[in-house]
């Protein structure tokens, strides 16, 4: 049986999702200049320890790299929403219309944006993710890629119950997360 799904993702759910998205790919650059920094700071102590002006020198180099790259790494997170709002106008203005088709073993659907429609198929066991919440399920794939489910775009209860059945066949289990977020 397929059952069928039809959701409007809002503009204000499109934006926080690339953002959120945004951000966690910025997580790494945080780590390196953190790492960085603290490799600075230990050859600046050695330098100053065993009074090595060359272990100094470098020491300033790194710890001075370092905070500039983790002043970078904080404005293009503070910077991730405009550069979002940029990059993506028509869905942070308009939202998204996915129909999805879910099947026993996979997910075919399409996304349809201003006009524009992008086909795709993923199988539940691509995702690396799947989480319930109050109104909506959503999958998370690789690379970065997030489909949102509405549960009101199920036909009826009965085909949202098939859903969960056919997630659960293929190994996959859906995080309950209903009371933590909304």
């Amino acid at each position: 049986m397929i059952v069928y799904n039809q959701s409007q993702i809002s503009a204000e759910q499109v934006t926080k999702i690339l953002v959120r998205q945004t951000r966690k790919n910025q997580i790494s650059k945080f780590v390196l200049s953190i790492l960085v920094l603290i490799s600075g700071i230990s050859v600046l102590a050695y330098g100053y320890y065993n009074s090595e002006s060359t272990y100094i020198g470098v020491g300033y180099a790194f710890f001075t790299f370092g905070i500039v790259y983790l002043a970078f790494s904080i404005y293009s997170v503070a910077g991730a929403l405009k550069k979002v709002k940029k990059m993506n106008p028509d869905s942070c203005e308009k939202g998204i219309l996915y129909e999805y088709n879910f099947k026993e073993q996979s997910i075919q659907g399409k996304a349809i944006l201003s006009g524009k429609t992008t086909k795709f198929e993923y199988k539940y066991t691509e995702a690396k993710r799947i989480a319930e919440y109050e109104g909506y399920y959503e999958f998370f794939f690789k690379p970065d890629n997030e489909l949102i489910v509405l549960k009101s775009g199920f036909e009826s209860k009965r085909m949202e119950e098939f859903f969960v059945r056919n997630v659960k066949k293929n190994n996959k289990k859906i995080k309950d997360k209903t009371a933590k977020k909304k």
